[in-house]
Parts: structure tokens; sequence; C-alpha cells
């Protein structure tokens, strides 16, 4: 068995919020019941009972951290000596105690092994196993260590857990008692079986998960998008329905030009699930089209009028999208092989066809949105009508009517369209696009937001960062302001609730394959940490899973899942990519997609975010993966190597960093010009640096931590 004293780090257990750096003490014992089984254990396999208890320790750790190698620093006699062990997944139970048997006994054989208590930084665990007559060892006798258990041998085992409270939370380390008491039965009771199998969790806590993880309420499930609308358009025809700065459209008038429009669409050949690609020109035009699209029984596929030319035809080709809808005055050089129809004059030849009422159903493809894939390759989404229609239709985190005004500010083809068109128009409310030039000028903003009576607004996180430095009051007269995207930073969410009193604030969480929204925080209080990401929507699910896929506690880290009925259909023509995402759970009966994001629950019930298990991030609310940007770098033919990192400005703010080598000297310029023309303007690196070469891990790898940081590369690029 491997040991080692070198530089290892247990990784982190859930923390929370405290600044200070106090230590905390939390007692409990193992029943007399569970210390007998504890001594047989012992017994039957010929270890002494500490190494039992250090085997199941080792086990709680390894559940815990998701790390099947935890270092943890036995303490004996005033020395420390620091271990690892090997609790892997699918080692027989049986097998690992003989191996915690072996490596303690020549841990503690070889005198090179010890250490002192003290300057031992990267042992975060410790384990001490003392007889009732010893003195414990007080609070600053354990070194540095973040967690350390020590047991004491009496009748019924007593145990004390001293942790740091900067770093742990209370309610986290009072049921590690639980969780380990149950691990000792586990492994008594059934030690052939895997370390994997070991059930942690007793049945009350796993109800409260699963009371945790999903919401139901009744909704129109088996109708379609168009069929909801028409249904608002019977109930509120004269209510405006779209609106911009130049026209307003009500319910009625947008339903004859959508259903005009569908009869020309079906007389080019649009037939049921006929993908077609439309560019979001931020017009009433533009909605009519989506509306119309559906109506024919087509899935549209929005493209933001400004993309690069390759990207536009990469998405129609993969897509294979039959038919593009465009505004006369847009007329790009393009390869398209389909049909580009003008809906400025699509409905010339009305009056040779019929309009046909189109046979898609609740199950149907409704759009196609493409988002970065983890292999560098954009990954077309296909989203259902029931998808659409379980966010907007009787839910739980906005209350939808036909009061309220939505104000649309963001890019059109983006995932947050989904809440901003179909909210509005599934409900009897008025949807106002913003120009893209007035949505960044703050002054214009307010005047809009005032003079149109805007009662709701979806803004991205970056976005709503801008705004509140610039003036938190830009909010001051919307009712409900919903925030997602990224972490949200919590000085400036309290400088508006202070200058926006009346302001509910939510923080969305969802990815695009849940069909945008799959969780929701009211924001009611002022924070100074973390602020959690909340609970799932109505008709959603979410769960936070270890690697096997079992359920974790309250308060320890996993993968977050998401589920319900927000749930995509996959994605185009990548089936093993859906296969790999989208994944039935064996014991839970749903159909999940796997996020990507580590979050754990916290006792009240909601969801914290702690990361991102791979590269993969958002900038300014759109996510980005590295990956993508450094495939495009390496296909210019002057490129032989390239990283793409994630950095931090001045002020603290994310930022794209890209790095490259090549043989001859590239501007910054020239690079940033070959990007613009291969990705989406929010995918562009904020820093182009060209570099001798790129730095390696010892296994190989680029080393991203040790790319230059912008404050550093800055002087020498204007040198």
């Amino acid at each position: 068995m491997e040991q080692t004293t070198s530089e290892v780090t247990i990784d982190e257990l859930p923390r929370g919020g405290w600044t200070n750096d106090e230590r905390n003490r939390v007692s409990f014992s193992l029943d007399f019941a569970t210390t007998r089984k504890l001594h047989e254990l012992a017994f039957n396999f010929g270890i002494t009972v500490d190494m039992a208890l250090m085997a199941c320790y080792a086990i709680l750790l390894a559940k815990y951290t998701g790390e099947d190698d935890p270092v943890i620093g036995y303490l004996l006699e005033r020395q420390m000596f620091p271990i690892r062990y090997s609790p892997t997944v699918h080692k027989p139970l049986g097998k690992f105690l003989l191996e915690v048997k072996h490596t303690t006994m020549q841990a503690l054989e070889d005198r090179n092994m010890r250490k002192n208590l003290n300057g031992n930084p990267f042992i975060k665990a410790a384990f001490t196993w003392q007889s009732a007559n010893t003195t414990p060892y007080e609070s600053d006798q354990l070194g540095t260590f973040e967690l350390a258990l020590t047991a004491f041998k009496k009748e019924s085992i007593m145990m004390h857990i001293e942790y740091s409270a900067r770093l742990y939370r209370k309610e986290t380390i009072e049921q590690m008692g639980g969780h380990l008491s149950r691990i000792v039965h586990e492994v008594f009771n059934f030690p052939e079986n895997a370390i994997a199998d070991i059930r942690m969790m007793s049945e009350v806590e796993e109800r409260q998960i699963q009371a945790f993880s999903r919401t139901k309420t009744d909704y129109p499930s088996g109708q379609t998008v168009h069929y909801l609308f028409e249904e608002q358009v019977r109930l509120n025809p004269d209510r405006p329905a779209v609106m911009t700065e130049e026209h307003r459209m009500s319910y009625r008038e947008l339903n004859e030009h959508a259903n005009q429009l569908a009869k020309a669409l079906q007389y080019y050949g649009v037939r049921p699930e006929s993908v077609v690609g439309i560019i979001a020109d931020r017009s009433v035009s533009m909605i009519v089209g989506l509306t119309a699209i559906l109506k024919a029984g087509g899935a549209y596929m929005l493209i933001e009028a400004d993309s690069p030319r390759e990207r536009i035809e990469y998405m129609l080709e993969d897509s294979q999208a039959g038919f593009l809808l465009a505004p006369s005055s847009w007329k790009p050089d393009i390869a398209f092989k389909g049909k580009v129809i003008y809906w400025d004059n699509a409905q010339q030849n009305l009056d040779n066809c019929s309009h046909t009422i189109s046979a898609v159903t609740s199950q149907s493809l409704a759009y196609i949105i493409y988002t970065s894939g983890s292999t560098g390759t954009p990954a077309g989404v296909m989203v259902e009508h029931r998808n659409i229609v379980s966010l907007v239709k009787n839910t739980n985190y906005f209350n939808f009517s036909k009061e309220h005004r939505i104000l649309q500010t963001g890019k059109i083809a983006s995932y947050a369209s989904t809440f901003e068109i179909w909210g509005s128009l599934l409900n009897g409310s008025t949807l106002y696009l913003m120009n893209d030039t007035d949505s960044f000028d703050i002054r214009k903003l307010k005047e809009t937001i005032i003079d149109h009576f805007i009662t709701a607004w979806f803004v991205t996180t970056a976005q709503f960062h801008n705004l509140a430095e610039l003036d938190p009051g830009v909010f001051r007269t919307v009712d409900t302001l919903l925030i997602g995207g990224e972490a949200l930073s919590p000085k400036y969410v309290n400088a508006v609730r202070k200058r926006c009193p009346d302001l509910r604030m939510i923080n969305m969480y969802g990815p695009t394959e849940n069909t945008t929204f799959s969780t929701y925080f009211p924001i009611e209080r002022d924070f100074e940490t973390a602020i959690p990401i909340g609970r799932p929507i109505c008709n959603s699910s979410a769960y936070i899973l270890d690697k096997q896929l079992n359920l974790q506690p309250i308060g320890v880290v996993g993968e977050l899942w998401v589920g319900g009925d927000g749930i995509a259909r996959g994605y185009v023509n990548r089936l093993e990519l859906t296969e790999a995402k989208f994944v039935e759970h064996p014991l839970l009966g749903e159909r999940l997609y796997r996020t990507g994001d580590l979050a754990m629950w916290l006792p009240d019930g909601n969801i914290e975010m702690i990361g991102r298990i791979d590269d993969q991030v958002k900038i300014r609310g759109y996510r980005v993966e590295p990956g993508e940007i450094e495939t495009r770098l390496l296909e210019h033919n002057g490129i032989s190597k390239a990283a793409v990192a994630i950095k931090a400005d001045r002020s603290g703010n994310p930022i794209i960093c890209a790095y490259f080598v090549a043989k001859q000297v590239l501007s910054e310029t020239e690079v940033m010009a070959y990007l613009a023309r291969n990705l989406p303007e929010y995918f562009l690196p904020s820093l182009v640096v060209q570099v001798e070469s790129l730095p390696l891990t010892p296994n190989g790898k680029v080393d991203k931590k040790a790319l230059p940081d912008p404050d550093f590369l800055r002087p020498m690029l204007v040198n």
C-alpha cells in the first residue's frame, strides 16, 4: 500500500462562510451495539479496534470528499504519521480492512514517517486513539489540522471532532457521527461488498433529500406552444403582444401575421420538425417568424445577425436546416443548399396555397439552440414544445400574468429568450424588445423601463454587476428582476437591495439542456458569502450525486444533475454525447442531465453552487468552453500550439486569455480578427498572447495555472 509524506491535500469538505479562525468541537459516541460490532469486526480480520475505526473514518472522508486516496495524520505519542489510505470505490470492504492494517503498521515502524504535530499544513485530517484515562489533546495541540477525530476506548466509544469553524459548517460535522456509525454497521454486516455499496444515509435522510429534489404541479403538458399562444389570442386579442421603440403589435395582429407566414412556409415545404433557421434581428417581424414556424409545424433555430459566416454555415449544415428565414435587408455571402425565405415578401403566393393545421404534438421539436461543446465543437440542443410549456406555465419562480411587461435586452439567440418570448406570449404579457445599442445606455434603459411600464426583466450576472456598479437605482421601478449565468456578487446584490427595497430579485440557475431554468432562489436578505441557487422550479428536479450516482447527504459536495419536464431531447447528430450527458438513472427512475457543476444541499433545502468540474466556464453570462477557442486557434495555419485560460482582470472579473505558439510573429490584431471570423462575439478573448512555449505539468499536460496573468503581460504588450 502506498504511503506518503509529500505535499498531499484532501479535497475540500463542505465549507461554511465564517471569517474567524476559531476551532469548534462536536462530541458523539457509538452506542454499545455499534461499539461491540466494531470490536467483533477487528477480531474477525485480525486487526486492532483503532485500525478498524481508522478504516471506517477513511471511508467516511472518501465519501465526503469524492477522493479515494485520503491522507490522514495518525497522532500517536505527540508524533504524527501521515498515511495515505486507498478506499477505492470498487474495492471489497474486507480487503480494505487488511490493507489498512498493513499500511498503518508499516507507517508506525518507519521512523522517517514521523513528523511533529505542527508545521504540516498539507495534512488536513487527523485521527487519534486514546485510552479512557488519557487527557485528550487540547485544540492548540492539534497542529494545523482542519478536521481531527479523537476516539476514546470505553464500553461505548466516545469521540470528539475538532474542526475549523472558518471552514466547516457545524451541521455537516454533526451528521458525520451518524454516518460514521452506519459505515461501521455496513462494514460489519457486508464485508464482501464494495466500498461503493455502503449506504451512509438513513432512510429519513434519503426521504428528506428526495423531498428537496422534486416539485410537481398541474400544467397543460399535452399542449403545443402555438396552441397556448392562440388561447391567449382569444383571451386578450387587443392587448399588446410585442413592442419595440418603433412598432407595436397586438395578440390578434401577431396571430394574423403568423398565420399568413405559416401558410407561406408550408407552401415552400416546411413540414413537422423541419428545421428553419431564422435571423435574430430583434424585431416584431422576427417574433412573427418564430410563431409562424411553430404554426407551420417546423422547429426554429435562432441565428444572431452578426454571427461569423463560418458559424452560420456550420449551424445550418449540422442541424440539416432546409430553410432560412430572414429580412430582405440581410443578404450575406454564405454557402447554403436550402431555401432562403425573406419574410418581407414570403406571402406573395398566398392565393395559390392553403393553410393546414400542422400535425405536431407536445413532444415535437420546437427549436434548436447551439451551445459550446466540451470537445470544442458547438452542439445543437433539441428542445421540444413540452419543455417550453413546462418552463412558463403554472410555475413557482415567477407569477406570469397579462399585467406583466417583460423587457428583453440580451442576445436573442441565447437560452434566456425562451423565458422572455414564450413566457410573455403564452401568458398574455407584453414583450418589449430593446435594440442592442440602447441596452448598453443606462440613461436610455431607465427611460425605457419607466416610459413603457416594464415590470420584469432577466439580466445576465455580468450585466447586473455592471449596472449595479454604475447606478443601483436603475432597477427601482421594476417589480421582478431575474438574474442568472454566473455566481452573483453579494456586494452588488446588497447595494441594489438598499436602493430598490421593493424589488423582487431572483437568482436563477439552469443549463440550456434543461430549457433555461432549473432552480430559483428569491433573494430576501443581504448576503456576505455565496448566494444559493435555490430549489427546483415546478416540474423540474435537481439531484446532487457522487461519482457512482448515489445521492449525497446535506452539506456534502457532489455533481449537480437536473431533470424533470424541461429536459431536452438531446444533441443534434451527437448520439455519443447525448448518451454521455443525458442518463437514465437506474434507481431514481428519471432521465437526468449531468451539468458538470459541483454543488451541495443546504439544511434548508436550497442548493449552494461550488464550482465547475471541468474547465467550462461562464463569461458575461454565456457559457464558454476554452476548448472551442483552442480548436479555432489551432486551425490557423501559423499556430502550432494553443491554450486558453480564464484569468482575472484588475477588478477581479473573469476574462478569457488566449496563448499561442507560432514560428512567425503574429500580431494580436491579426489573431483577434481571425477568431472574430470563426467565433461568436462573447467567445472572443480579452487578451491574445504569443509565447515561446506553453508550461507543462509533470504528466505532460498544459499547466494553465502557470500561464502569465494579464497584469504581468499588459505592460509588455504596450512596450
